[in-house]
């Protein structure tokens, strides 16, 4: 499971990347230049979670804490905080701040 979830998540990150910088670089009008920055905040966006999650599968520190700091930012915009969940844990906020917790 974990070299061909890797592999895929790899794949298509390099995929999103590349593709959005060959459009935006062969951007002629405002539509092509957008659809390019979309494929490239898409690629990028996707690394946050992505790359942690391809990470633990393959070095023993746990990589899920780089999620944290993402996720403080859920206070102002819940779904940031929802979109940032680990794979295999749960965020949870209480006076102290965030925490995570594995399941």
């Amino acid at each position: 499971m974990k070299y061909g979830e890797s592999s895929f998540d790899i794949l298509y990150l390099l995929f999103a990347i590349i593709s959005g910088c060959v459009i935006l670089l062969k951007a002629r009008n405002r539509t092509e230049k957008l659809m390019g920055l979309s494929a490239l905040i898409l690629g990028f966006g996707d690394a946050f979670h992505l790359v942690p999650r391809v990470l633990n599968y393959f070095i023993s520190a746990d990589m899920t804490v780089a999620l944290i700091p993402v996720a403080v930012g859920a206070g102002a915009i819940p779904m940031l905080g929802m979109l940032m969940l680990p794979k295999n844990g749960m965020l949870y906020s209480d006076d102290s701040g965030i925490s995570l917790c594995h399941t």
